[in-house]
């Protein structure tokens, strides 16, 4: 949905038979080495 150079969010909507079972919203932030959560993921 929107992004930058170190930020992206998206949406996303899971349908199982023709109805809307979940809605989310995510933010993904990027880190550089030397950041506590680096190595997390």
């Amino acid at each position: 949905v929107e992004s930058t150079e170190e930020r992206v969010t998206v949406e996303a909507v899971l349908e199982a038979g023709g109805k809307i079972c979940a809605t989310c919203i995510g933010t993904f932030v990027a880190v550089k080495p030397g950041h506590p959560a680096y190595y997390r993921w």
